[in-house]
């Protein structure tokens, strides 16, 4: 199955043999959009240089914006790993962010850090109740069961009692939001 990895300024490619698949984004769509021409006197990317450049397929920073690469519309956004990973598949002014609750719903945030539900204040994918937590990847896996904050931690010790890190490396005891 090919992940990607985000480090800072960074994303990577690597591939795991777990027996399935996924592929990276679809070709940023063609549209025009509101974005400004190069200024006189400056130096500029050009289309091909943004659509080459590791933040179209990471964060939908496809099409010439002045003197920076950002979303062009939507479809540049949806193409993105950003979009399937924390639901921003809309763009908004030079950003892709969550505008749909839907987004949110297939994102893999959703089903691994229980962020489900649209913030449309902060364009953002969160979890609102304690089911979102409860089926998440990370409940099983870290015992962040509990919403708390907006965030899903591991407030009890039958938060971490179920989870693999207490079974596996025997972290049963919440503190500061984790099993440790």
């Amino acid at each position: 199955m090919k992940r990607w990895l985000v480090l800072p300024s960074l994303w990577l490619a690597w591939t795991l043999e777990l027996g399935c698949t996924a592929e990276p984004p679809a070709s940023p769509a063609t549209c025009s959009s509101d974005l400004q021409a190069c200024p006189a006197g400056m130096t500029c990317p050009s289309a091909a240089q943004c659509l080459a450049a590791p933040g179209c397929a990471a964060k939908g920073y496809c099409r010439p914006n002045g003197p920076i690469c950002s979303p062009g519309c939507d479809g540049d956004c949806r193409a993105a790993l950003v979009c399937r990973q924390s639901g921003a598949c809309s763009r908004q002014q030079l950003d892709c962010v969550a505008s749909l609750e839907s987004d949110c719903l297939a994102s893999d945030l959703c089903r691994w850090e229980g962020a489900c539900h649209l913030s449309p204040s902060s364009g953002t994918c969160g979890p609102t109740g304690p089911a979102d937590c409860k089926a998440s990847s990370q409940c099983r896996t870290d015992g962040r069961c509990t919403l708390a904050s907006g965030q899903c931690v591991a407030a009890t010790s039958a938060d971490c009692a179920a989870a693999d890190i207490c079974t596996k490396r025997g972290r049963c005891q919440p503190n500061s939001g984790k099993c440790r």
